[in-house]
């Protein structure tokens, strides 16, 4: 077997396609055409174009067009001997090809191609999928900040992770602190099992709904409704907290118990 078929042999089972261009140059040195000279069978496969379809053609011939600047690129490696590497779609083979070029002889090209179609289609999913959690994400926030009731994301250990202006107003703590506290910096705790730890237990269970003390950062008491819930955002698990202050009306409810209670006194 002479050497020939033995590279031949070998570039036949390789893993990738394996093409090999000559340049025809003009007499002023200046790159003018183009013609396929080796093809393996990994190219048929990936291209759907059969070696002998191809070897003595140019890309012209076979109405596949390469863009004027990737052309240009392709001829400066002959000259400079620089390899390059490109990802690019081919509108002929409907595939996406991620391909090394480098010149082993004078105005000799090889393109080592590989299919990378399912790797660029999960890739543009997983954009897509960032971005549509981002507009989400800033839908939420800027609903968030405008709310009049407190909205607070907690982890399951109840760190703060988010809080709103209306939170932060209602317990005194700026967004900064707060994000640096535990839900039981603030909720005081009536020796009861807490709300906190039945939405643990029941992660995909109903809004807990629960009625709170709250200690301020003025060390002063609030009252405040709470409803919480299990919710799952990227992997990760979290406690949302919708809160309503209501200080006032229980403020009111004790007036008004004690203004009956003196009227039935009298």
């Amino acid at each position: 077997m002479d050497c020939e078929n033995q590279f031949s042999d070998i570039f036949d089972n390789m893993f990738n396609g394996l093409l090999i261009v000559e340049i025809e140059t003009g007499k002023d040195g200046n790159p003018y055409n183009h013609k396929f000279t080796y093809a393996n069978k990994v190219s048929e496969k990936l291209t759907g174009l059969k070696p002998e379809d191809i070897i003595g053609k140019s890309s012209k011939d076979l109405n596949l067009n390469w863009p004027g600047e990737l052309l240009n690129r392709l001829y400066q490696v002959t000259k400079d001997g620089n390899p390059i590497e490109y990802e690019r779609f081919n509108d002929f083979a409907g595939k996406y090809f991620q391909t090394q070029v480098f010149s082993p002889a004078a105005n000799q090209l090889v393109f080592v191609f590989d299919d990378i179609t399912e790797r660029k289609n999960a890739e543009t999913e997983l954009i897509a999928a960032k971005e549509k959690a981002e507009k989400s994400e800033m839908r939420f926030k800027a609903i968030s900040e405008q709310a009049m009731e407190g909205i607070a994301l907690a982890t399951m250990e109840g760190n703060y992770v988010f809080v709103n202006p209306a939170f932060c107003k209602m317990t005194g703590y700026t967004e900064k602190e707060l994000l640096e506290m535990n839900v039981f910096d603030i909720a005081i705790l009536d020796g009861e099992a807490t709300a906190f730890q039945q939405i643990k237990d029941n992660k995909k269970g109903p809004t807990v709904t629960t009625r709170r003390k709250l200690t301020c950062k003025d060390r002063s008491v609030s009252y405040a409704d709470i409803n919480g819930k299990w919710i799952h955002i990227k992997n990760e698990e979290y406690i949302l907290g919708v809160i309503r202050d209501v200080t006032d009306q229980i403020k009111s409810e004790k007036e008004l118990i004690a203004a009956k209670e003196q009227a039935e006194e009298g």
